[in-house]
């Protein structure tokens, strides 16, 4: 008697709204893994259960599908972060601003690591979608340096580059969530928002106009904790003039 044929799921069907969603969550996640040389439209369609020919009817093309990532990744919770930081700036509140700058990063690449190694190997292997990424979100960058300018003017801030303010303000949160999320590598200890406050209080003792602004207070790290670093230290001293 000849065995029956393998009996599989029948495949469930959604609203073109949330295959849609799916087929991008899916996308992310097989291009985070193997790079963008190492997936085929096969791959996706594979991983995501449908065939080729219902992925290009949602995406004729690949760049059609590049251009949907990033329009999900654009419009993720920006809205009402840009709207409190455009607060922070109007009151000129520069820790506020950097706090919600600092936040809305980690928060970024806690979320959605995937998507985070998506633009990593972009870059890496020179994609399209890498350029794509830029044009997009590199306008997001130029508020900060105009705050810094306008900052400057008022005589807040320190004369310096905005390019380099940019680079080592908001560069500093993006490479701390990048070792992190990204690569593994967890950095110091303490919850984001003791490290965040520490990033803040660092960054607006590099800004600020010495004669112009007082820095805020930030309780990142306890006294104690000082205490203990520096007496670490006296005994090393110690031992090692002993020895």
């Amino acid at each position: 008697m000849q065995a029956a044929p393998p009996q599989f799921p029948a495949k469930s069907r959604m609203p073109g709204g949330d295959r849609r969603k799916q087929l991008l969550r899916v996308a992310i996640e097989v291009f985070a893994r193997n790079g963008f040389s190492g997936t085929k439209t096969r791959d996706i369609a594979a991983a995501a259960g449908i065939s080729e020919a219902i992925l290009f009817r949602h995406f004729a093309t690949k760049e059609d599908l590049y251009h949907a990532i990033l329009d999900e990744k654009e419009n993720e919770g920006c809205i009402n972060d840009m709207s409190l930081m455009e607060d922070a700036m109007r009151r000129r509140d520069d820790a506020e601003l950097l706090r919600l700058i600092g936040r809305h990063i980690l928060r970024a690449f806690r979320e959605d690591p995937a998507f985070q190694r998506l633009v990593l190997y972009a870059s890496l292997e020179g994609h399209i979608i890498a350029s794509l990424f830029q044009q997009r979100f590199a306008p997001r960058s130029e508020f900060f340096k105009n705050y810094v300018r306008q900052r400057q003017q008022e005589g807040a801030f320190r004369p310096c580059d905005p390019d380099i303010a940019h680079l080592m303000s908001v560069g500093a949160f993006v490479h701390f969530a990048m070792c992190r999320y990204v690569i593994g590598f967890p950095g110091p200890a303490g919850s984001e928002e003791q490290l965040i406050e520490e990033m803040v209080a660092i960054t607006l003792a590099g800004l600020a106009n010495p004669e112009k602004i007082h820095l805020p207070k930030v309780n990142a790290c306890e006294p104690e904790n000082h205490l203990k670093i520096n007496a670490s230290r006296k005994v090393r001293k110690e031992t090692h003039a002993k020895s």
